[in-house]
């Protein structure tokens, strides 16, 4: 998987994972952030051509922009690597509709359009991978975070079903559902000692090694946990 693109790679687990992968001179990466500065940062990290798209994927129309715009850079798009989300904690009947609607956008919605806008061309050359980075939460839910708990929750089933779809069409839909990461989500409220948290640079490795498995497997889901497990 040589030309990628990668959605939320201005931080967190994304950024770790297009560095990571950037370091690789014979990658092609489309980066896709919110923030032009930190995505230019990122870029100069790598050492193979990178190009950047700034927008905000909880419009639908970005997304397939998005897509659009990484098939003419790249010429084809070998991997679509969805990792944009947030979270915003706290009892359900105080959260604000912004809130559940936002994150049910770029945590569900989002990956499902840019899925929607790439899987044409990738059916019809009978290749590609599709990489969801959803949360133990999809499996594990947890109180006062229910719109990102079903949203990564709604991830996994669309991915599953779409997996069984087309995987022998040639297109491979992935999932890596990680435990607790020290990532920029957690900043600004109560969490976990983030020492015993998996890195972002761990959640990275992981997910290359799923989009570049050789062939004869198929690494469907990988749940990845910190040593201790639920933190």
């Amino acid at each position: 998987m040589r030309r990628l693109l990668i959605t939320g790679a201005s931080s967190g687990i994304g950024r770790a994972f297009a560095i990571h992968v950037g370091r690789e001179t014979d990658r092609r990466l489309v980066l896709a952030g919110r923030s032009e500065t930190r995505l230019e940062d990122v870029a100069s990290r790598c050492a193979c051509p990178v190009e950047t798209f700034i927008g905000d994927l909880d419009d639908p129309v970005v997304a397939r922009r998005l897509v659009a715009f990484a098939e003419e850079r790249l010429g084809r798009l070998d991997g679509l690597v969805n990792v944009a989300g947030n979270a915003e904690y706290g009892p359900y009947d105080e959260l604000p509709w912004s809130s559940v609607e936002g994150q049910i956008a770029i945590n569900l919605l989002a990956p499902m359009a840019t899925t929607h806008a790439a899987l044409p061309a990738m059916l019809a050359r009978g290749s590609g991978r599709i990489l969801n980075v959803l949360s133990i939460a999809a499996v594990h839910p947890f109180p006062f975070a229910g719109p990102y708990v079903a949203a990564k929750a709604g991830l996994l089933a669309f991915s599953r079903s779409l997996n069984a779809e087309v995987r022998k069409r040639g297109v491979r839909v992935q999932c890596v559902l990680p435990g607790a990461t020290d990532s920029p989500l957690w900043d600004g409220g109560d969490h976990p000692p983030r020492e015993k948290m998996l890195t972002c640079r761990a959640v990275a490795e992981t997910m290359r090694d799923a989009l570049d498995a050789p062939d004869d497997r198929a690494l469907d889901e990988i749940v990845l946990m910190p040593p201790e497990g639920i933190l």
